[in-house]
């Protein structure tokens, strides 16, 4: 590896960031002006590409945004990493399973739905978890706790994971393969499983709409036709773990089931010219306030639910927080994601990107929800 490439890559994330990520006081706080010192060694210190990503990623993750990343040259799961075929699941720092799949290695270990996770190589889970977040920071405890759930497990497929599995009070070791195998496939987590990207279904006049990704053109038509062709008295959507996607996609449904225009989320952007500052024209924030007029005066208007949690983000949250001003809907969660931002991205050497947040959100009253989370029961 080039050390000129290595170094211009660390500068490039620091730069980027220094100069055009909208919330400065968080890199006041964090002191990035500096920060950037602590790494020069491990980064130039780092003997493949894997090594020099991790570094990179560790030093992002002090920006603690779920929309300003590194995404390395492999872009979710490492080269030659795997992981038991388990899904876990966080609530007040306890590591629950929720699902295990079918492999010999699980059933000869005995491992099931609800035992408790306490220890991972000899570390308690939760000292163990923190430094997973140093890799795969997401901004909120929320969401730390829905996507990098996934991250606890992996690791080289050759090397065994030590657990400690806690059932009826009683504690024991095992140690797991990392085959993420189960039934001869490919075990996904549920909750980073994006296929099908949505699903839609009537049930005695309730149409249930699950959406993972906003990002297939066929959800609105899918929609709008589950509308005409069926007597509708109740809407369901699913947002739990839709983690983002098109926001025009998102807005295009809410347009069918409302009647007066709607406040959706709002974006504070900062106008900045280093040429005109230099003659005295100072930066300028503005906010793009996004309004969703109704398709036509024929939309339904019944009863909406709505359901959502920590992994609802991005173009997801967006849909919750601009739903929250319809009246006669009803929410059932607890906090959302707290991730948004339409970042750019600038590429890194060996293949690698750096994406960058743009503007501040800001939910239709104007608060900001990014790192925090939104709840519309709260409002």
């Amino acid at each position: 590896m080039n050390s000129d490439e290595k170094l211009r890559g660390l500068y490039t994330v620091w730069s980027e960031i220094k100069h055009y990520y909208p919330y400065q006081e968080k890199l006041e706080k964090i002191d990035w002006e500096h920060l950037v010192d602590q790494f020069v060694e491990p980064i130039m210190n780092a003997q493949n590409v894997q090594d020099y990503y991790f570094e990179l990623m560790k030093f992002i993750s002090y920006v603690n945004d779920g929309h300003t990343t590194i995404i390395p040259p492999w872009r979710y799961i490492v080269p030659g990493y795997s992981k038991p075929a388990i899904e876990v699941e966080i609530n007040d720092n306890i590591f629950r399973i929720i699902r295990v799949g079918n492999n010999e290695d699980l059933i000869l270990n005995d491992v099931q739905v609800n035992d408790l996770i306490t220890f991972v190589d000899d570390i308690e889970v939760c000292e163990y978890f923190n430094s997973i977040n140093r890799l795969y920071a997401r901004g909120s405890k929320q969401a730390n706790e829905v996507i990098n759930a996934y991250y606890l497990l992996s690791g080289p497929k050759e090397k065994n994971i030590k657990l400690g599995v806690l059932r009826d009070c009683k504690e024991r070791s095992v140690s797991l393969k990392r085959d993420c195998t189960s039934n001869g496939q490919f075990f996904m987590d549920s909750k980073l499983d994006v296929n099908p990207p949505y699903i839609i279904s009537v049930s005695q006049g309730i149409l249930n709409v699950v959406i993972k990704m906003f990002n297939d053109e066929n959800l609105v038509n899918d929609f709008i036709a589950a509308l005409k062709e069926n007597k509708i008295t109740e809407i369901h959507f699913d947002l739990r773990n839709s983690r983002g996607g098109r926001d025009d996609l998102a807005y295009h449904l809410i347009e069918q089931i409302i009647t007066e225009p709607l406040n959706g989320v709002k974006y504070k952007y900062l106008v900045s010219s280093k040429a005109l500052s230099n003659w005295g024209t100072a930066d300028e924030w503005k906010i793009f306030d996004r309004i969703i007029q109704p398709h036509n005066t024929t939309n339904f208007i019944g009863k909406v639910t709505v359901s959502f949690d920590g992994g609802t983000g991005s173009t997801g949250e967006d849909f919750v927080i601009a739903l929250s001003n319809r009246p006669n809907t009803f929410f059932n969660g607890t906090l959302t994601a707290g991730s948004a931002g339409n970042p750019y991205s600038v590429e890194l050497p060996y293949g690698g990107q750096l994406r960058v947040s743009t503007f501040i959100g800001l939910d239709s009253k104007g608060n900001e929800y990014v790192g925090k989370g939104f709840n519309p029961n709260n409002k």
